[in-house]
């Protein structure tokens, strides 16, 4: 899961981040995994724009983009890139590595069984 996430940011985070950043790299995570989320749970269109809009509303203030054209902007990408990973992201930490400086990612998967 780690690295779909990643994939889906990678046009808004710098990898690798430095150490300062790490904490503006977790935010980042957790809003592609509410987007994520929010693709997997919605069962239709309309549905899907009200949860954007409320991920947007809760980020109001997080980039200098506009908040809902952001989170719209990564759904688009989630399902042209991930149309069918149906897995919901669960926790997301980023840590240093102290061996090497550099950022570790854990995002852990959920799936459901029918």
């Amino acid at each position: 899961m780690s690295e779909a996430l990643l994939q889906l940011l990678e046009p808004y985070v710098w990898w690798p981040p430095t150490k300062k950043e790490l904490p503006d790299l977790e935010l980042w995570l957790e809003l592609g995994a509410a987007v994520w989320n929010a693709t997997n749970r919605a069962g239709s269109t309309a549905a899907l724009q009200q949860r954007l809009a409320a991920i947007a509303d809760a980020v109001a203030g997080f980039q200098d983009e506009d908040p809902l054209e952001l989170v719209e902007e990564l759904a688009e990408r989630k399902l042209r890139l991930f149309a069918n990973d149906y897995r919901f992201v669960g926790a997301v930490t980023v840590r240093e590595n102290d061996r090497n400086g550099n950022a570790e990612v854990e995002a852990l998967s959920l799936s459901r069984l029918p």
